[in-house]
């Protein structure tokens, strides 16, 4: 079907099943972690990590990610590089980021790298801009310089990591 939103469309939360404004508000109130705005009294072990990481940057998502994630996972990345039109101060209507991280060989997982694209979902609903995380073992950016994904990352990005 190819008429309305997808899950994965601006309009639709990580969950793909509503309306972004209306799930973020509903939200605010609940001990959700990570999308919780900080407004409330959550007892989500993340909740106050996100509401420094909304205060510290709410207009740069990737900052955001960047903070919460090197608070998360602190060694396991290697390294974080942010790209995309959103990074390069040209916010069209579909704006989007685009993060890369490098994770160190003993922290790949398919586990990590889940929670890490879920931490994107969320910094992009709170933003509302679309995030797209690209998890890759943190070698591959000397063993693979020449790859069009690490290329273009480190030639438009900006290296958080």
């Amino acid at each position: 079907m190819t008429d309305g939103l997808r899950p994965g469309d601006r309009e639709y939360d990580a969950d793909g099943r509503s309306n972004r404004e209306t799930n973020r508000d509903t939200r605010r109130g609940s001990d959700h972690g990570r999308v919780d705005s900080g407004a409330g009294s959550g007892s989500g072990t993340s909740s106050s990590t996100n509401t420094s990481t909304s205060s510290r940057s709410p207009s740069d998502p990737a900052a955001a990610f960047a903070h919460q994630a090197q608070t998360e996972y602190g060694d396991a990345i290697d390294r974080l590089v942010a790209f995309g039109d959103a990074v390069q101060n040209d916010r069209p209507a579909h704006a989007s980021v685009e993060l890369l991280v490098g994770l160190a060989e003993d922290a790949l997982d398919d586990e990590i790298e889940r929670q890490l694209e879920s931490l994107g979902d969320s910094i992009g609903i709170e933003h509302g801009i679309v995030v797209s995380v690209y998890v890759i073992p943190a070698k591959r950016f000397e063993s693979q310089p020449n790859h069009p994904l690490i290329q273009q990352a480190l030639a438009e990005g900006q290296t958080y990591v």
